[in-house]
């Protein structure tokens, strides 16, 4: 006598894993989206929803390895040809309560199959609130709205920058053994006793109206399960990201060196440089009587450069110390003003590359057309 085999009951997919289809619901039916969430819970607790709401996107559930795959370490609240929301799990007691809170929901007639944490992030569906209050309770609704207060102002932490370093390395029989690296707790020590001292810093230089930009603070806690944790190493992970400081302007970096070590600005003006070497140049050619014809060419070759150089300088050291009064530096406390000292600063070597007829050892011989009766004629004439 042949025995049949009695036909196999297909295997119900549980409601709460995010690999299970999304059933739709009506707009009359809202109420069976929670029935249907709590009839896969044991008991759940107001507590439960208040720790996963504070605690999404702040715990790493194992350790990260290059071998684990997102799924391992990641509440994937997507599937399909969804886009994955992945959101760090907590403890494995909180999974229920996550589900519940990140799980798609889809609503006919209405597009998206967003989950009801991202609903309440966004301001909140009163309707679908209100649905899960009939099914879970007045006192869960208030501790999910409390969890979720918590978050504000917390940014959310990116596990896949966070990963706990593992190691695998060959074992018995072909097998590989993970080999998880213990934390140091004195380094785990002092990074707290930095982040506090920081703190008290910070605070008080905000009291005394001081700046006080360090960086960034990052604590990740792992899952406090045994197989989730290397024995002896920290649950938490503190990191701190340092923030440098804006790069300084040219004039800003001028005028920080003068401050502490009183050297002036450095004129860099490529035109007034240029000009300099004509005007040295030209004084040089103006020497010899028998270049020269015509009762306006010391004017028109000489002069008329020595003006332009003495009035940009004149107006680059008026902007010097228009920039110094706008840092607080008071009016007695201001520069005097040297044309020459300017001028001599200029770099003239690039200059006296442009041009054929000079080599850049004349470049002290145009620093010394300064002090020639040309231009202190027109100094006097323009410079004061």
């Amino acid at each position: 006598m042949t025995r049949t085999k009695p036909p196999k009951v297909a295997k119900k997919t549980p409601f709460l894993q995010t690999y299970s289809s999304v059933r739709p619901y009506g707009r009359t039916e809202l109420d069976q989206i929670f029935k249907d969430m709590k009839s896969e819970m044991k008991a759940p607790g107001a507590a439960g929803f208040f720790n996963a709401a504070s605690s999404i996107g702040t715990h790493a559930p194992k350790l990260a390895a290059p071998r684990n795959k997102t799924r391992a370490l990641l509440l994937n609240a997507g599937g399909g040809n969804r886009p994955a929301a992945l959101a760090a799990s907590g403890n494995g007691a909180l999974a229920p309560y996550m589900k519940v809170l990140l799980r798609p929901i889809l609503i006919l007639d209405e597009p998206g199959e967003t989950s009801l944490f991202d609903r309440v992030q966004r301001g909140g569906d009163h309707t679908l609130l209100d649905a899960f209050e009939t099914v879970f309770g007045r006192d869960a609704r208030i501790a999910l709205m409390n969890g979720l207060a918590t978050r504000t102002g917390v940014q959310d932490i990116s596990v896949g920058h966070e990963n706990y370093p593992v190691f695998f390395i060959p074992g018995e029989n072909g097998a590989d053994l993970q080999a998880s690296p213990g934390g140091s707790i004195e380094a785990h020590t002092n990074m707290k006793t930095l982040m506090d001292q920081m703190a008290s810093a910070a605070k008080k230089n905000r009291e005394e109206g001081i700046a006080s930009t360090y960086g960034e603070w990052s604590i990740l806690s792992f899952a406090d399960k045994a197989q989730n944790v290397v024995v002896g190493a920290p649950i938490n992970r503190t990191r701190f990201r340092a923030s440098f400081p804006d790069v300084l302007s040219q004039l800003e970096a001028d005028l920080w060196r003068y401050r502490r070590t009183g050297q002036f600005p450095r004129l860099r003006d490529r035109n007034a440089a240029a000009c300099l070497v004509d005007f040295a140049f030209e004084v040089k050619r103006f020497n010899k009587r028998d270049t020269y014809r015509g009762g306006d060419i010391e004017e028109r070759l000489v002069g008329n450069r020595a003006k332009f150089m003495i009035l940009r300088a004149r107006q680059f050291f008026d902007d010097i110390c228009q920039a110094l009064s706008a840092f607080g530096v008071a009016d007695t406390d201001l520069p005097e003003l040297d044309i020459r000292a300017i001028l001599s600063q200029l770099n003239v070597r690039t200059a006296l590359d442009a041009r054929p007829d000079a080599t850049r050892e004349d470049a002290s011989f145009v620093i010394a057309s300064l002090r020639t009766p040309e231009f202190a004629s027109a100094l006097k004439k323009y410079g004061i």
